[in-house]
């Protein structure tokens, strides 16, 4: 058995107790304060983590936003290049089909000699009329010779009622004019 001894004046074990308490209170004290910086620490990292995705995210979305502005207008240009290829096909067709009407006029140009004079020239598709006056009988055959012989005209027509006078001659010519003649633009 054994005996123990307790020497220490009252005052002096409150003050013991006082200080043990104390340590309690303090260690306590100091293991609350390090869990309370601990949480703060986390939710500060946690709101630094959130701010970050955040603005990822926000940034994200302008490059969507950017980039879907991009593509539409790229889908416009796309468009608009579709339009106007279309338009230059047109015009392309609108060109091969085109007829060179100052084609006829050269070469009819070309076939009139001194002393006729042509007053009015009328056209139903590739057939024409020309009315006009010649000085003389003779310079109108060979305007009408000069139509014959060319390849572009045919079905050349010069009524023998226009061959009836001499001098001051009016006249009326038809012929045809043949499509390749007017299919090609002067060069």
């Amino acid at each position: 058995m054994k005996i123990k001894l307790n020497l220490i004046p009252p005052q002096k074990k409150e003050a013991i107790k006082r200080a043990h308490w104390l340590r309690l209170v303090s260690k306590w004290e100091i293991e609350f304060v390090l869990l309370l910086v601990f949480f703060i620490a986390v939710l500060v990292s946690m709101n630094l983590i959130l701010k970050v995705n955040m603005e990822m995210e926000a940034n994200d979305t302008s490059l969507a936003e950017k980039n879907n502005y991009k593509y539409n207008q790229i889908k416009e240009y796309d468009s608009e290049i579709v339009d106007v290829n279309k338009q230059i096909v047109n015009v392309r067709n609108l060109q091969a089909n085109q007829l060179y009407w100052s084609n006829l006029l050269l070469k009819l140009n070309s076939k009139v000699v001194n002393g006729i004079e042509i007053v009015s020239l009328v056209t139903k598709e590739y057939d024409l009329i020309l009315n006009g006056k010649a000085d003389t009988r003779d310079n109108l055959i060979i305007f009408k010779d000069s139509l014959v012989q060319d390849d572009c005209f045919s079905g050349v027509d010069l009524p023998l009622s226009n061959l009836v006078s001499k001098d001051n001659v009016e006249f009326q010519i038809s012929f045809s004019i043949k499509k390749e003649c007017l299919n090609s633009a002067i060069k």
